[in-house]
């Protein structure tokens, strides 16, 4: 987001790598959706530049495009239309054009047309996967739950598209079905392993869950995968392929989910040196939710973790029968300090969230259990 920001206030001075790297940052993050201005006038800059080559060029106005009609007026639509209607002289059989166009379409309330174009590009090329994604956006506009449908007929052909299952994770979400929005992001990071967003993402979910879920859902961890281990509709990777693509044990899936969320925001934490907020602020809350929860605790010290960073030899989980809670609690105080120290870092002036830091951290490293 921060990268993005700088190069829209660069305008057109803006570098082209520094330029096509930003675009491609927020495509990954899905910027298009809460920052369609910034994508603007990054994009607009570079295409003007005349410094693109062709495949660039096409990339970038389609994101530009996509930006362009999710913004509001009459004006944005116009210049989306120009554009499209550029792209088709000088690119007459480009399904990236048709795509472009799709998106216009459907911004004028011509879904039908929208779909049309769509399937057509489809019969031409069955594994263009953009246009797939496309249309399951197009095919979603009756409802929340035909959005579910559409993208879970799209995903069953392109299992690897990591967009839509972000998409398909946040649909969830909106439902408040975090165990299932949790298997969507889980897939995600098993695309894309070293993304600290899609970690923070799948340990929010989790996180999520484990203050909501039932007695059972709380202690195992199992909901989440359910569908993929009864290799429902689609056939999704199965949880323990998920697994070993994410590299997390089959037993690690099994553990209580305050657990778990822990685990991928303390790694989106690492990942991020501590500067992505949502992950070190979740952190706290999962080192809370740890504390507050023996069997979390006792599952803690049995996988033998550690605290994140320097992981000193005291705050090691060594302990043995009987020990195993007051380990727990020990790791889960290191870690919940490490990410205290990131906050205070990060946010040296906003009291009021680090007062709340404080209160998840003082509740994560208080010796026992009260009450």
């Amino acid at each position: 987001m921060e990268e993005l920001a700088a190069c829209a206030a660069a305008g057109a001075s803006v570098g082209t790598e520094a330029g096509l790297a930003a675009l491609k940052a927020a495509k990954d993050q899905g910027l298009v959706l809460r920052a369609p201005k910034s994508v603007v006038d990054v994009a607009a800059a570079l295409v003007t530049s005349g410094a693109l080559a062709d495949d660039d060029k096409l990339a970038v106005t389609e994101q530009l495009v996509e930006a362009l009609v999710r913004l509001p007026g009459t004006a944005n639509l116009e210049r989306a239309h120009a554009l499209i209607e550029t792209m088709t002289d000088r690119f007459t059989t480009s399904q990236r054009v048709a795509r472009m166009r799709s998106m216009f379409d459907e911004a004028m309330g011509q879904r039908d047309d929208a779909i049309d174009l769509l399937e057509r590009v489809l019969e031409v090329n069955g594994s263009n996967m953009l246009a797939s994604r496309r249309l399951a956006a197009a095919r979603s506009g009756e409802g929340v739950l035909s959005t579910v449908k559409a993208l879970n007929a799209h995903l069953t052909v392109f299992p690897g598209d990591a967009t839509a299952w972000v998409r398909l994770g946040e649909t969830q979400m909106s439902l408040g079905r975090f165990r299932v929005a949790a298997f969507c992001f889980a897939e995600c990071v098993a695309i894309m392993p070293t993304s600290h967003h899609m970690h923070t993402r799948l340990g929010e979910c989790l996180l999520s869950a484990a203050a909501g879920a039932d007695g059972d859902g709380r202690r195992k961890g199992r909901a989440a995968g359910s569908r993929a281990k009864k290799g429902g509709k689609g056939k999704p990777r199965k949880r323990t392929e998920t697994a070993v693509a994410s590299g997390r044990s089959t037993e690690q899936l099994l553990e209580p989910l305050s657990l778990q969320a822990r685990r991928h925001l303390a790694h989106a934490a690492r990942l991020s040196s501590r500067r992505d907020a949502p992950a070190v602020l979740g952190l706290l809350a999962a080192c809370e939710a740890v504390a507050e929860d023996d069997e979390a605790l006792e599952a803690a010290a049995a996988a033998e973790e550690a605290a994140p960073g320097a992981a000193p030899a005291d705050v090691l989980v060594t302990g043995g029968a009987g020990s195993k809670a007051a380990a727990g609690r020990a790791s889960n105080g290191a870690i919940a300090s490490w990410a205290l120290e990131g906050a205070a870092a990060m946010l040296p002036a906003d009291s009021h969230v680090l007062e709340v830091c404080r209160r998840m951290h003082a509740v994560a490293t208080r010796p026992e259990a009260e009450g």
